[in-house]
C-alpha cells in the first residue's frame, strides 16, 4: 500500500497526505523538537487498514531518520561522567 505525500507550497516542512484515490487523510509536519508528526485532517472520519498505517509509519521513519542520526551522533560524542 502506498500513500501520496505532496510538499506544501506555502508551509516549509509540511506535507499533504493522501490515499492513492486522492482522499486527503491529514498532514505531516515538522514540530519544534525537529521530528515530523502526522495530524489527521480536520473532520476526518472512517477507518484505515494496517497497510495504510504501515505506509504512514514508513514515511514518518524516512523523514525522521536524518534527525535521529544527528541526535545519536551528538550523544555518542558526549563525554562520559567519569571523563569530565
Amino acid at each position: 500500500m502506498k500513500i501520496n505525500l505532496e510538499e506544501s507550497g506555502t508551509i516549509k516542512n509540511t506535507f499533504y497526505v493522501a490515499k492513492i484515490n486522492g482522499n486527503h487523510i491529514g498532514d505531516i509536519y515538522k514540530e519544534i523538537d525537529g521530528f515530523f508528526y502526522f495530524e489527521p485532517a480536520q473532520g476526518s472520519t472512517g477507518i484505515y487498514s494496517e497497510e495504510y498505517l504501515a505506509a504512514l509509519l514508513f514515511e514518518l521513519q524516512q523523514l525522521n531518520a536524518p534527525w535521529k542520526e544527528t541526535i545519536r551522533k551528538y550523544f555518542d560524542n558526549e563525554p562520559k561522567k567519569d571523563q569530565v
